[in-house]
């Protein structure tokens, strides 16, 4: 059976039925490429969520913060000497960074979760929960890429990439 635990389609009988009468794989190879190609992506979604986590915590957070304690201390020493600034940069730049750090909370939160009964169900959470998570992750941080002093982001820029300074 190629979804082991699962209720087969007609399809998956139809292809298992047609591997099995050519010679391709028989029933037993094809759940076995099946399990192995189904632990790759778990494996690989969870080190790839895994990055995300750290390059929030790491990376992104602590140059917003230093860039949020720098437009206030500027925005601050001009308000005492009569000039005022706009305060929506911050704003918006606190906005997103709370936003992803949220985001990241739940992804993080989510990477514990190893109660599932089969490897189905666990592929199915990982593309239902962990990768929406990711990329709600990455949406906020895509954001904050572009308000953030070039100087203070910590990993290379989409310009830099496409732009090789």
């Amino acid at each position: 059976m190629l979804f082991t635990g699962c209720k087969r389609t007609s399809r998956e009988a139809l292809i298992e039925e047609l591997f099995d009468k050519l010679g391709v794989l028989s029933p037993d190879e094809l759940a076995s490429r099946f399990g192995i190609f189904a632990e790759q992506y778990i494996l690989s979604i969870d080190v790839e969520a895994k990055l995300v986590v750290t390059m929030a915590k790491t990376g992104i957070y602590p140059a917003a913060v230093k860039y949020l304690s720098d437009l206030s201390s500027a925005i601050n020493s001009l308000k005492s000497n009569g000039v005022e600034l706009d305060a929506g940069p911050l704003i918006r730049i606190t906005e997103l960074l709370t936003a992803m750090m949220e985001a990241v909370g739940k992804l993080a939160a989510s990477l514990t979760q190893y109660d599932f009964s089969t490897i189905e169900e666990h592929m199915q959470f990982c593309a239902k929960n962990i990768r929406p998570l990711m990329d709600e992750a990455r949406h906020y941080a895509d954001a904050l890429e572009g308000e953030i002093a070039n100087e203070l982001w910590p990993y290379p820029t989409y310009q830099e990439m496409l732009f090789i300074k």
